[in-house]
């Protein structure tokens, strides 16, 4: 059997022009731009739910960040898929890819279990480690992995690709690596409710 797929990762309607020095860049202010990504982001919705209605077994969606150039405007794609979700039946919705360095893996494991959850268990999750320095140098510093250091790079996709695996494979863990602690180790565990369990 065949199974066909859509891969959105979002592109701009506005119009382009090109700089003295050849690079093309958006004709538009900011609040064209911004403007331009709210209709982005609602027609994405609704391609998601035509492809569903004409039968297409995925939709797919990228993450990228500060798309200045126009292409590839998909900054959240577990939000927008858990729209598409509450609009469609059966087309499963999966992330080319969510960028692992951009995310405590923790938070992003509750973000795709929920989207699991409220799809009735049609997420398809990628992950990938960020390549474009000016998405790695602003969000992936918070976690000490930066495109300009591709060994803590690789690491740390590692040690957050270790830990999602255990959140959503074990029922409790705990994790102690370069990057990450979990629990921290400052945390002090003083409900009643959490003490039982330890």
């Amino acid at each position: 059997m065949i199974e066909v797929g859509i891969f959105d990762v979002g592109a701009t309607d506005l119009p382009f022009k090109k700089t003295q020095s050849g690079i093309r860049v958006l004709d538009a202010s900011l609040k064209e731009q911004l403007e331009a990504s709210q209709r982005l982001q609602q027609a994405q919705v609704r391609r998601a739910v035509l492809a569903d209605r004409l039968g297409y077994d995925y939709w797919w969606m990228g993450e990228h960040h500060f798309g200045i150039e126009g292409a590839e405007l998909s900054t959240n794609p577990i939000q927008v898929e858990t729209a598409i979700a509450a609009l469609t039946n059966r087309i499963r919705l999966g992330q080319i890819a969510n960028i692992i360095s951009f995310w405590h893996p923790l938070r992003l494991a509750e973000q795709t279990a929920i989207l699991d959850i409220l799809s009735g268990g049609r997420a398809e999750v990628g992950v990938g480690r960020g390549y474009q320095a000016r998405e790695a140098e602003v969000f992936g510093y918070t976690y000490g992995s930066t495109v300009q250091d591709q060994e803590r790079n690789r690491s740390f996709h590692q040690e957050a690709y270790e830990i999602l695996i255990k959140a959503w494979t074990e029922e409790s863990f705990s994790y102690h690596g370069e990057f990450f602690s979990i629990p921290p180790s400052y945390t002090k565990w003083n409900h009643a409710q959490t003490i039982a369990y330890m």
